[in-house]
């Protein structure tokens, strides 16, 4: 199966960790060998080349159950992932840009689930789990990492499914947000129960940190941004997005939300993508200027619980 969605503007490039694309493009057309001067509104583009290009966003949302992807463009427009998937309450997003693979998490089944965008291929990958909080996959590691926010653990697993085995399980408290730093080979999670922000080195687990310990009321995002050395975060309670260095030193608020419940973030170029569930939608603010707006009002995408590009 190849999906197909129209779209606006193709915006290129994307820094997110450590993600394949590590290297932030000047201009629209200096990406790959592609010519992007085209009118984009003459053109088809699929999920492959999207992808090879760093602009696709998912968003998984609660209920109704959904996963769902655009181009990320100045006018979001989603299109279903995946046809003939079944999905009861998909919670957390993770991709493997190695081999084309989407990973979620599905509260309404207890389950964390797969699918390949080269063979079409869906599979249940993990099960007997209570409540996958988020996802971090390590495509060149061969790992998924997960919280788990009920029985207050991180696990690991090998992409072959081998090797299950709980990574931390102590001094949590409703773990949350999850990302991995793979050049520098940290492990980084959010606490909200303990409302703190940490990260270990994932060869020696007797380097765990608590980098931000004060002024957190529900850290429920995380996103990194490796090349830049920052880390961002949004908080539910605080109703705040902030950033800090990946040591935690020099935190300054990028934009405050009266009213707004952010829940989770993701970065592309210059650009933080946050969620509201409950109602809300797809919000994006400049990490420079703190300058926000709504980016969709897709009514499939009315409690949106995770986003990944």
């Amino acid at each position: 199966m190849i999906v197909f969605a129209w779209f606006y503007l193709v915006i290129n490039s994307h820094v997110l960790g450590d993600r394949p694309a590590t290297v932030l493009p000047t201009t629209d057309t200096e990406v790959g060998s592609r010519d992007y001067s085209y009118d984009p509104e003459e053109c088809v583009m699929t999920y492959k080349h999207w992808t090879e290009q760093n602009n696709i966003i998912f968003v998984a949302n609660w209920s109704p159950p959904g996963i769902y992807m655009s181009n990320v463009s100045s006018t979001l427009r989603f299109e279903v992932a995946m046809e003939d998937v079944e999905l009861t309450a998909p919670s957390a997003l993770g991709y493997d840009g190695t081999i084309s693979t989407l990973y979620w998490s599905d509260f309404g089944k207890n389950t964390i689930e797969r699918y390949s965008f080269d063979t079409n291929q869906h599979e249940v990958f993990v099960s007997n789990i209570v409540y996958v909080r988020n996802l971090a996959v390590d495509g060149a590691g061969k790992k998924l990492y997960w919280t788990d926010y009920y029985q207050n653990r991180i696990e690991v697993i090998n992409l072959d499914g081998t090797n299950r085995r709980i990574l931390i399980d102590t001094e949590l408290n409703w773990p949350n947000a999850i990302e991995i730093d793979t050049t520098n080979g940290y492990l980084y999670w959010t606490d909200t129960g303990f409302d703190k922000i940490e990260r270990v080195k994932l060869n020696d687990l007797s380097t765990r940190t608590a980098l931000v310990t004060t002024g957190l009321g529900w850290p429920s995002g995380l996103v990194l941004a490796v090349p830049d050395g920052k880390m961002y975060w949004c908080d539910s309670d605080k109703r705040v997005i902030e950033e800090a260095n990946l040591d935690g030193s020099n935190r300054r608020t990028i934009i405050t939300l009266p009213g707004k419940s952010p829940f989770r973030i993701d970065i592309y170029r210059n650009y933080l993508y946050w969620t509201e569930p409950y109602g809300g939608g797809i919000y994006q603010v400049d990490r420079t200027t703190g300058i926000s707006s709504k980016q969709s009002s897709d009514s499939r995408l009315n409690d949106p619980r995770d986003l990944y590009i």
